[in-house]
């Protein structure tokens, strides 16, 4: 996951280091190139690669070899590439926040996940696992044909994982799903089209103006529905 390492640690990761080469490089370390050789290497969420790294990692897919920090030799590597992003990387390019070098080297075959407005005849399977899990942990949680046509009408800016949300935080506090998912609209509002931006309420109408004490109370009920209703943990 490119989003999880800490930028100063990345050409470490990939690339690996020799003992001493920098503070706390105790031992040797193999990289994930070299761990992947012979093999695949899969990429989540290559977006979030600062530009610096993108210029290493284009050198090692064109050269095909990768040099561990602190090390002067250079090491062959053979490594099939998947990598995977939420972001639009044709906007990035163009916006100079992802390389275009390296955006064709590895844009050779595209397959595109349609998000879950594209697909809504799959949420009724998606559904069924987690209500399984959800009464299995005595969270029972009944869709009936209402809860159903506002799951099919809503256009899920987060998709799958924003859908099983709205699902479990029904399930936890005991509410209607489609109580649940008004007060989710109205938290997705403030988002950005990259779906990063801060979850804000910005109403655009005057007409969609609500008390801040009401839009307070959704927040914490949304807060609690993520910890699972532990009261403690979401404080």
């Amino acid at each position: 996951n490119c989003g999880a390492i800490s930028p100063e640690l990345m050409e470490s990761e990939f690339f690996g280091h020799r003992k001493g080469s920098f503070t706390g490089a105790a031992t040797d370390k193999e990289g994930l190139f070299q761990a992947a050789s012979g093999g695949t290497l899969f990429l989540d969420e290559i977006g979030e690669l600062p530009l610096s790294v993108q210029a290493q990692l284009l050198r090692v897919l064109e050269d095909k070899e990768v040099r561990p920090v602190g090390s002067m030799k250079t090491h062959p590597v053979d490594v099939r590439i998947i990598a995977a992003t939420h972001r639009d990387l044709t906007r990035m390019v163009r916006e100079n926040r992802f390389r275009e070098d390296l955006y064709y080297r590895i844009n050779l075959l595209t397959l595109r996940v349609p998000p879950l407005r594209e697909r809504t005849e799959d949420m009724k399977s998606i559904a069924k696992e987690i209500l399984a899990q959800l009464e299995k942990n005595k969270h029972p949680l009944k869709l009936d044909r209402r809860d159903w046509e506002v799951l099919h009408a809503y256009e899920w800016p987060g998709n799958v994982r924003q859908f099983l949300n709205v699902l479990k935080r029904a399930a936890y506090l005991q509410r209607r799903v489609a109580e649940v998912l008004e007060e989710e609209k109205l938290l997705y509002a403030g988002k950005d089209e990259d779906g990063a931006g801060p979850d804000l309420f910005r109403p655009a109408r005057k007409e969609d103006v609500v008390p801040a004490d009401k839009i307070y109370g959704m927040y914490v009920k949304h807060v609690l529905g993520l910890f699972e209703g532990n009261i403690t943990q979401a404080a």
